[in-house]
């Protein structure tokens, strides 16, 4: 198979990936208000639900078609309806999405396209690791390592969790070098694996196995076997992706830049959301969607949003304290103004 066929063959999986993702989240997708859908820029208008479900049955196909003829205008058609749904759903900018839409970009052009994931890939999983150095992250994987195989020296569990993020920060720069490459590809594909194998094992892996799968194939069948000079091949486009994915998230360290678009979920920064209300009576009013995650606890009623976002669309919710506040003030929309401003917005951190 020529290095060609691989990358097409490549493409294809990206494009069953993709789709098969748009289906598992079909909810989140489609007009759906069990959890309401929140504009990613408050002050521009948003689709009609009919409008909004028709673009996405179009967009569906676009991607389809994107499979037999992956050409620029096919890709910024599909660009063009997820801006569209975005705007209407900040949600649905999973970070999934985010590398769905750069993965099709690199495939617009067939014979950049190699150099493109490359860059994508090295930053992606950079930062992805980098920002993983933090006691948040190092417990929890600890903590799943002490469940699953307890059985081995607690010291060897200690020492692979500490390296856990320079490995996946180290191979993402491996990419960028031939000599390397190879070897970074092994290290990403064995971390997926393990990702996947303990996410089977915790029932908790079909909405995440499409992305997972998207990354493996393109490691091995377009990335593992380049020969590419990643310097001698820089060009406008793999700058324009070098800023995107290497450039831009660094504003997230200084707060300036979403997490979701900063590979950085697993920080320990992003903060999460508890709705407390002033008694019952003021619970009682929140909209329908919202009232089967409506708990009691010592005389308080509250909403956990993590909860809520699970069950009613299978996400986690956009991590900005702009979209709880918006989400707030769906939940508060029938109450009193002294019940609105006793409502309060917790947030914490898992």
């Amino acid at each position: 198979m020529t290095q060609s066929q691989r990358a097409d063959l490549s493409r294809w999986i990206s494009v069953v990936c993709i789709l098969t993702t748009f289906l598992i989240s079909r909810n989140l997708w489609l007009a759906n208000h069990a959890l309401p859908m929140i504009p990613a820029i408050p002050m521009l208008k948003v689709l009609p639900d009919a409008i909004a479900n028709v673009l996405f049955f179009i967009m569906f196909g676009m991607i389809l078609l994107f499979g037999f003829y992956p050409k620029p205008a096919g890709f910024m058609t599909i660009l063009a309806i997820i801006l569209l749904l975005v705007q209407t759903d900040i949600n649905r900018l999973q970070p999934a999405t985010f590398i769905y839409v750069l993965t099709l970009f690199c495939h617009c052009f067939p014979k950049r396209r190699v150099i493109l994931l490359i860059f994508v890939f090295s930053g992606v999983y950079f930062w992805s690791g980098i920002h993983k150095w933090n006691p948040y992250f190092l417990e929890t994987w600890l903590r799943g390592m002490n469940k699953r195989i307890g059985f081995t020296p607690l010291v060897l569990r200690q020492a692979f969790t500490y390296a856990v993020p320079f490995i996946e920060a180290a191979a993402g720069l491996m990419l960028l070098n031939l000599r390397f490459r190879k070897i970074g590809v092994i290290l990403l594909v064995v971390m997926h694996f393990l990702i996947l194998t303990t996410l089977f094992a915790e029932n908790f892996g079909m909405g995440v196995l499409p992305w997972n799968l998207l990354m493996i194939s393109t490691l091995l069948l377009v990335i593992f076997p380049s020969d590419a000079h990643v310097v001698a091949l820089f060009d406008k486009k793999a700058a324009a992706i070098t800023a995107i994915v290497w450039l831009l998230p660094v504003a997230n360290l200084f707060g300036y830049y979403d997490h979701f678009l900063s590979f950085s979920i697993m920080s320990g920064k992003p903060e999460y959301a508890y709705y407390y209300f002033p008694d019952g009576l003021a619970a009682a009013k929140v909209p329908e969607p919202a009232r089967p995650y409506i708990r009691q606890y010592q005389g308080k009623y509250y909403i956990q949003l993590t909860e809520w976002a699970g069950y009613a669309k299978g996400i986690m919710v956009y991590p900005e304290e702009r979209v709880y506040n918006s989400i707030k003030d769906s939940l508060t929309c029938r109450m009193s103004e002294k019940e609105k401003n006793q409502t309060q917005l917790q947030l914490y951190k898992p």
